[in-house]
């Protein structure tokens, strides 16, 4: 298992994609990786339209490379909000499991600790 808090500057997000990528192929057993990416893939995960898509392509390209399955996160579905007037949430919090983690732990079930966007800390059970 890793936990990763995944940088907020531009300039650093490719290196941190670069450095899961090389822990992935590092890992032949099973993996799960989790934590807050700072990243999102696909435009459901934002609650506005005002989307980075080359980000969104790399993160989506850097869990294709790593053969990477999303846990479903129960009970949410955003993780985080900038607490403003007129608030933008984001889903940036997740878990990935490759094969040999899903086999393993086939009865997995991620869900949150709080319905509170603020306080957004996923259990995996």
């Amino acid at each position: 298992m890793t936990v990763v808090y995944g940088p907020v500057l531009d300039g650093m997000k490719q290196a941190f994609l670069d450095e899961l990528i090389d822990l992935n192929a590092a890992i032949a057993g099973p993996l799960l990786i989790c934590g807050d990416f700072n990243l999102i893939y696909q435009a459901a995960d934002k609650s506005n339209d005002r989307l980075n898509l080359r980000w969104m392509r790399r993160f989506r390209r850097a869990i294709d490379s790593m053969q990477l399955e999303e846990i479903h996160l129960h009970g949410r579905l955003f993780t985080w909000s900038n607490e403003r007037r007129r608030p933008t949430f984001e889903r940036i919090d997740r878990a990935f499991a490759n094969i040999q983690w899903l086999d393993l732990f086939s009865s997995h079930h991620l869900r949150t600790l709080s319905s509170d966007c603020s306080d957004h800390a996923p259990l995996l059970l």
